[in-house]
């Protein structure tokens, strides 16, 4: 019976392999984080284009003004809407009727509040540009603005627009 030589890989052919591969990935890692960046943008002004149009839903549904409250504090930004009179304050996290955390009361009206925010822990590197209160009227109107999401370290933003009709737009 005759033996066929097997072939293997050499330790200086899988050396080779190796920093050829290493090469590679340190050249694609920064393409591949901007591109994460880039995502978390579109993701968050995503976010906050569905949370304004669940407050234009909302006003015309319950035929109540719905207001959207954004700020920015030392620890990040926060985008919340309530129904109620005031303001709301989105930094806040425990949702109850009668504080200022930003809450949407339940039809049935006896049950606990549904909290309606979003945070920049959802979003790391996603800056807000300002603090801003927009109102939902119960036509479905809008008192105007925009809000600019901001990715500081590739240097892109992104602009969540609401107009007098109360369209929502991205840009």
């Amino acid at each position: 019976m005759q033996r066929t030589p097997q072939r293997a890989l050499t330790l200086l052919e899988m050396l080779i392999t190796l920093v050829i591969l290493s090469i590679l990935l340190t050249m694609a890692a920064p393409a591949f984080r901007d591109m994460m960046e880039k995502q978390r943008l579109k993701g968050a002004s995503r976010d906050v284009y569905l949370l304004f149009t669940l407050a234009r839903n909302e006003a015309i549904a319950k035929s109540t003004d719905i207001r959207v409250a954004a700020v920015r504090k030392d620890d990040g930004w926060f985008i919340g809407i309530t129904d109620k009179d005031k303001h709301c304050d989105p930094s806040l996290t425990v949702p109850r009727l009668d504080d200022r955390s930003c809450t949407l009361r339940n039809y049935r009206g006896n049950d606990l509040p549904t909290l309606a925010r979003l945070s920049h822990e959802r979003y790391p590197g996603i800056t807000l540009d300002n603090n801003r209160n927009l109102i939902f009227y119960s036509r479905g109107t809008a008192y105007n603005g925009s809000f600019t999401l901001k990715a500081e370290r590739i240097g892109e933003q992104r602009k969540v627009i609401v107009s007098v009709i109360g369209r929502t737009r991205t840009e």
